[in-house]
């Protein structure tokens, strides 16, 4: 247990759950469906938690999660809020290196040699394309990895305010 006597710290379980979650909730399953199935269209809904309850993963999620217990729940819940503070601040500095180091260096190239990239600009256009191109895959990648951790937090925090209206249902609280 946690120094707060809540959590099971080494629970095999939850654990186990978590990485089952975190293998339905990938990035490759969110490039392929979000493009060709209706979540594509959830933007443009007013009832965005709805239309995620019809996904696959959020289906499978919520599965997985029944067999646990409201504090496993409750440690996978910060377990994946700490995770997605984390993904989103790998996100930022990775994208504010992967934009200032290589073209911040390209250009001060062509200011101090701008012999080095020839007569043409061409070339030196051609490098910024490619610079930019691999900044966008790379940014892509990690904004996809950023979603996923913050859409497996919102399946858990819909799990915990599930379990809580039905634990006020049980004893016959207005939830």
């Amino acid at each position: 247990m946690s120094e707060s006597g809540r959590y099971i710290l080494t629970d095999r379980v939850a654990m186990g759950v978590w990485s089952r979650l975190t293998e339905a909730f990938s990035i490759s399953s969110l490039a392929a469906t979000a493009i060709i199935s209706r979540r594509a269209t959830v933007p443009f809904h007013k009832n965005n938690l709805g239309r995620m309850l019809d996904t696959q993963h959020w289906k499978i999620g919520l599965g997985l999660l029944g067999g646990l217990s409201d504090a496993q729940v409750a440690f996978l819940l910060d377990f994946a809020e700490i995770n997605a503070r984390r993904v989103e601040h790998v996100f930022r500095a990775w994208a504010l290196i992967m934009v200032t180091v290589p073209v911040g260096t390209l250009v001060g190239a062509n200011e101090l040699f701008p012999d080095l990239f020839g007569q043409s600009l061409v070339s030196f256009y051609g490098a910024l394309i490619i610079i930019i191109s691999a900044w966008a895959s790379v940014a892509g990648i990690m904004f996809m990895s950023s979603w996923r951790a913050k859409d497996l937090e919102d399946l858990l925090r819909f799990e915990m305010a599930r379990r809580t209206h039905a634990d006020a249902q049980d004893t016959g609280q207005d939830a």
